[in-house]
């Protein structure tokens, strides 16, 4: 229970920083979103 548990927050974390990671890039190339 708790592997699986710091296994979904470590692919949480992963998906936070690619959501940020597009969120820049879209920032800066002018894209909403």
């Amino acid at each position: 229970m708790r592997v699986t548990t710091f296994v979904y927050i470590v692919i949480a974390n992963n998906a936070l920083r690619v959501h940020e990671k597009i969120r820049y890039v879209g920032a800066v190339t002018g894209t909403p979103g």
